[in-house]
């Protein structure tokens, strides 16, 4: 009974193949039917040996045999089993009914030797062919519980010689046979039950194993298949990598590059053998291999793919790339490499720019043309419209009612005809629907539409259905009208322009001339089309060339700008111009010709030319102010000096009075000072306007004395010769450091024009009003005029720059040799002077400057110069002297004490005022230098003022000062360094006698 039990485990843990296990149950099933035929064998032998006086011996052979030949018999079913197992089998069941026959003789006869000898061979054989311990001890119990009750039956008659059993023994016989064999068929149910149940499982387990072992069989194929599958197609993906036409890759975790295809590693310029164990670090520029290298290290983190866009630098530009990036995972299922797919998209990125570009064109467009769809149904009546055309209609969804009449009533109804007309024409002639009306929308407002359609018809011809589109083109009707306009806008301006605008066919010949080319040549339009080699025959010949080249490049398409051209027009005078030509094409490109624009500018050169020369003027302007700065940097302290000279000049002059030649030496040194005096000046003018110091002077002694010094000044071969009336001396009114400057420039010119020396001749004389030419007489109340001729027989000027010399800074010398002023600056001090210029000059005859000066009347020069002697000495209060040069001051006040003056003198600005506060009431006249240490005399002055002092005062300037500030108050005169004694004592005698007549500035 464990058999089963053990097989069940067996089969359940699969701890033996199926195959034994089922051997095994078969050799139990004999085993049992073996047991089973021995077992009734042995009662029948038992049986038999009762009945032996009965049936005799044979009997009991006879049931053997039969037993034995059905247990043979029954071995025949085991049809696996060879023909030596069934021999031996039979033979063991032969011994073993052997044995049964010795354990009936014992039995019998009553000798239990023989019966236990029986039952051990029995139980021997049995052990050894299935395990002693099993079937030996099943048998053991079998036979003595079956043993037992039959020796009960037995026990009363077993020493009986005639074994002949009662009734009653054989009902106890009979129940103990069957107890027995009911002992030994119950296991056999039990294990035949068990033994099915577990066929049953073997059954079902062998068909398990084997759809499993099918299954098995089926995936080893199967993977046998797969494998061969992933050998091609590692083989197909590994051409597919070196056949792609984008960069595939691998990275192992460090970042390093494992594998590169041939696309990839030419993509940076290499080749994909390079590229093994290279980093991102070594192929891209530093910003771009850090993203890479974030983005490689986030896939390693998070083990899921990416896909990024991005652009790259590259040995040839910049490009555009779409990258996927794949984690690649190991046995243990996290990334062990990285695989890289990145394909160039910069040309897809440009179409998306383009296509985006497009598309919002043409969504603008399709929104601004504001098109919709209609669609006539003429067997119904009924027209639809489509949603995008109410607008244009100026309906609200839903508000038109689809009739063909409802649509005539939103057109004009100066239109509705010609749109009825249209649509008949359509119907009836088969004529295109194309046509432009006006409609009106509800709320009044008048639109353009554009419609166009096409008519449907049946089998007959007749039209059923009519299908179109309408366009609001009301922008573009408006901007017809406004290019109408435009063009007669622009036909008016080229018609009414100064310039000359043409338009020249592709033949070279003009098509349109505006009237502005016939004003500016002169030729009418029908004489340029009729002029051979029009229109460079207007070009002057020195510019026909360049004008030729031109004018072939702009007729083969070129554009050509302001080229410089000479035109002849028709009365023969040149016109200066800027041409330009600019090529025409239609829509499609093809050339109709070029268009000319010529612009006169001829006074525009001659712009050019004047602006150049003023710039060439201000640049010696800003040279010769340069030095005049220089110069008045020291004529502060030369004045001093100057006014030291003529103090103790005119000092000297009294102490030798009647010495004649000691006071014509004087008198020499008094002019020498005033023609410094004058050359301090003109350095001065240089810089600063200064206001020129008039006063009555004696032409002709200018002019004599300033003659003996142009004899030492110019060259030995110039002859100096002066012309003077005797006894008629010419008084004017003048500044003499200006009249030395006319003389001093006249000669320089003269100088130069006489290279090879000559005459230079000044003559001075008096002309009546009446005798003076009307064009050089400017003011006719002057009953006289004083005359200034220099003349030379130097080589003349000529007559076509004569009317330019009098402007600034023209010359004909070479920029080195002259500034192109001296004859501007000697006509503009002659105009300030109220006096006239002429010039009469022939070549390589000399020139002749002729001056006219208003002449003084006798009395108004004895006015202006009173004798020393009249002054008054007197003076009842003190002289305040503050001059910082101590010459200047001791000789002022030297020459203030012989006027019978008290005189107190100041060093500085603060002891002035020291002075003053210590004499205040006694102080009569204050003289102050304008430029004094610690505080000049200006800023004296003005402390004394606004403290109520109104003490006359005479302020020393210097010429360059005068410009800046004035006399502050009517108490105060300005005198200029340097001076004649007499000046200072007759300013100082109107002070002191309260004249308030006198000058501003000396």
């Amino acid at each position: 009974m464990k058999t089963i039990p053990r097989l069940s485990n067996d089969l359940m843990d699969g701890k033996r193949p199926i195959t034994e296990h089922i051997h095994e149950i078969q050799s139990h099933l004999v085993n049992i039917t073996l047991l089973i035929g021995a077992v009734i064998s042995v009662p029948a032998l038992i049986a038999s040996c009762f009945h032996a006086t009965e049936f005799g011996w044979n009997t009991i052979v006879f049931v053997q045999i039969g037993c034995a030949a059905l247990v043979w018999v029954s071995t025949l079913w085991r049809h696996r089993w060879s023909l030596r197992t069934r021999i031996l089998f039979m033979l063991l069941i032969t011994s073993l009914l052997g044995t049964g026959g010795l354990m009936t003789y014992g039995l019998i006869g009553g000798d239990w030797f023989w019966f236990l000898l029986g039952s051990m061979l029995a139980t021997v054989f049995l052990g050894l062919r299935y395990g002693f311990a099993y079937l030996a001890g099943s048998l053991a119990i079998m036979v003595l519980i079956g043993t037992g009750i039959c020796l009960k039956a037995l026990a009363i008659d077993l020493n009986h010689e005639a074994f002949v059993l009662a009734p009653s023994s054989w009902i106890v016989l009979i129940f103990g046979g069957l107890v027995f064999l009911f002992a030994i068929l119950m296991p056999i149910g039990i294990l035949q039950k068990g033994l099915m149940d577990a066929l049953g499982i073997v059954h079902q387990q062998a068909l398990d194993l084997r759809t499993a072992n099918d299954r098995l069989q089926e995936e080893i194929h199967e993977r046998r298949q797969a494998d061969e599958h992933l050998r091609e197609s590692q083989e197909r993906y590994r051409t597919l990598a070196e056949a792609s036409p984008d960069s595939i890759y691998m990275f192992d975790t460090s970042g390093a590059f494992r594998f590169v295809n041939e696309p990839g590693a030419r993509m940076v310029g290499r080749t994909p053998e390079e590229m093994i164990g290279l980093r991102q670090e070594d192929v891209f520029p530093p910003e771009q291999a850090q993203q890479h290298t974030t983005t490689v290290q986030h896939v390693l983190n998070t083990g899921e793919s990416m896909a990024v866009e991005g652009w790259v630098s590259l040995p040839d530009g910049e490009h555009w790339f779409d990258t996927r990036i794949v984690p690649v995972k190991g046995a243990d299922g996290k990334p062990a490499a990285i695989l890289g797919i990145s394909r160039d998209i910069t040309e897809r990125k440009l179409a998306e720019k383009r296509l985006q570009e497009s598309q919002e064109r043409y969504a603008l467009a399709e929104k601004a043309a504001k098109i919709g769809v209609w669609d006539w149904n003429m067997l119904t009546d009924q027209l639809q419209w489509s949603v995008s055309i109410e607008p244009v209609f100026g309906f609200k969804p839903g508000e038109f009612h689809g009739t063909i009449d409802a649509f005539y009533e939103c057109v004009h109804p100066e239109d509705r005809k010609h749109v009825r007309d249209a649509v008949q024409a359509t119907l009836e002639r088969q004529e295109e629907y194309n046509t432009e009306h006006r409609i009106v929308w509800p709320d009044g407002t008048v639109r353009w539409l554009q419609e166009k359609g096409d008519v449907y018809r049946d089998e007959q011809g007749q039209p059923t259905r009519m299908l179109g589109v309408v366009l609001d083109i009301t922008h573009r009707k408006s901007l017809e009208n406004a290019l109408l306009e435009s063009e007669e806008r622009f036909r008016a301006i080229a018609d009414y322009t100064y310039d000359w605008e043409e338009w020249i066919g592709p033949d070279g010949r003009p098509l349109w001339i505006n009237p502005g080319g016939e004003r500016l040549i002169g030729y009418t339009r029908e004489e340029c089309l009729a002029m051979p080699g029009y229109p460079l025959a207007l070009i002057h010949e020195e510019d026909r060339p360049l004008a030729d080249r031109y004018f072939r490049e702009a007729l083969e398409g070129s554009s050509e700008n302001n080229i410089p051209l000479r035109i002849c027009r028709k009365d023969g005078s040149l016109v200066h111009t800027l041409v330009s030509w600019q090529p025409i094409h239609d829509r499609q490109g093809r050339f109709l010709g070029c268009r000319s624009s010529i612009r006169d500018v001829t006074e525009l050169r001659r712009v050019e030319a004047d602006r150049a020369r003023l710039r060439e003027q201000l640049h010696n302007a800003q040279k010769m102010e340069a030095v005049g700065k220089l110069a008045s940097g020291i004529a502060h302290d030369f004045q001093n000096l100057l006014a030291v000279i003529k103090i103790h000049a005119d000092l000297l002059g009294r102490a030798v009075a009647g010495q004649d030649a000691a006071v014509e030496l004087l008198q020499v040194i008094r002019e020498v000072a005033e023609q410094a005096k004058g050359m301090v000046q003109s350095l001065l003018m240089l810089s600063r306007a200064v206001p020129v110091e008039k006063k009555p002077v004696e032409l002709t002694r200018v002019v004599h004395n300033f003659s003996n010094m142009l004899r030492t000044t110019l060259p030995a071969s110039i002859d100096v010769v002066n012309e003077f009336e005797p006894d008629s001396p010419a008084w004017i009114s003048a500044d003499v450091t200006e009249l030395q400057q006319i003389l001093m420039n006249l000669a320089l010119n003269a100088r130069d024009a006489m290279p090879e020396g000559g005459c230079l001749r000044i003559a001075v004389s008096s002309v009546p009003a009446v005798e003076m030419p009307d064009r050089l007489a400017p003011d006719t109340s002057n009953s006289s005029w004083a005359c200034i001729k220099v003349s030379d027989n130097g080589r003349g000027i000529p007559a076509e720059i004569r009317s330019r010399i009098f402007e600034p800074f023209f010359s004909t010398k070479p920029r080195d040799k002259g500034t192109g002023l001296g004859l501007a600056v000697v006509h503009g001090i002659v105009e300030d002077h109220e006096g006239s210029m002429h010039v009469d000059s022939h070549v390589n005859s000399g020139t002749t400057f002729t001056i006219y000066l208003p002449q003084l009347e006798s009395e108004e020069v004895s006015a202006e110069f009173p004798s020393i002697a009249s002054i008054s000495t007197e003076s009842s209060g003190i002289i305040l002297l503050a001059e910082d040069n101590w010459y200047l001051g001791n000789e002022i006040a030297s020459l203030l004490r012989y006027t019978g003056h008290r005189v107190i003198r100041a060093e500085d600005g603060v002891s002035l005022l020291e002075e003053v506060r210590q004499y205040r009431g006694k102080v009569c006249l204050l003289v102050l230098d304008s430029d004094l240490p610690e505080n000049g005399g200006y800023e004296v002055l003005r402390h004394l003022r606004e403290a109520g002092d109104d003490t006359p005062a005479v302020i020393l300037t210097d010429l360059d000062e005068t410009t800046e500030q004035g006399a502050p108050d009517d108490n105060t005169i300005l005198l200029r360094k340097p001076f004649a004694q007499e000046e200072l004592i007759r300013l100082i005698d109107k002070l002191l006698h309260h004249d308030t007549s006198h000058p501003e500035l000396l």
